[in-house]
C-alpha cells in the first residue's frame, strides 16, 4: 500500500479529531471525552502528549480560583 503524500497520518486525523470535540464543549475534557467515546484518562494522556511535544490543543484558560474570585485577572 503506497501512502499518498498529502494523506493525513491517524494520530493527526485523532488530533484533529479531538480539537474539534473540545472546540464543540468549549475546552471542557469531560463533555468532550464523553463526545470521542474515551476515557477521561485517555484524553489528559493525549492533551499531555500534545503540550510534550510542543503542540498547542487548547487556549490557556484561568485558573479555577481566578475564575471563583469573580475579579479580573491583571495583565
Amino acid at each position: 500500500m503506497m501512502a499518498m503524500e498529502h494523506e493525513a497520518t491517524l494520530a493527526e486525523a485523532v488530533r484533529r479529531h479531538i480539537i474539534l470535540a473540545l472546540a464543540s464543549c468549549g475546552g471542557n475534557r469531560t463533555h468532550a471525552a464523553r463526545i470521542l467515546n474515551i476515557s477521561i484518562r485517555c484524553l489528559r494522556d493525549k492533551l499531555r502528549e500534545y503540550a510534550n511535544a510542543g503542540i498547542q490543543v487548547t487556549p490557556a484558560h484561568r485558573s479555577r480560583s481566578e475564575t471563583r474570585s469573580g475579579g479580573s485577572v491583571a495583565s
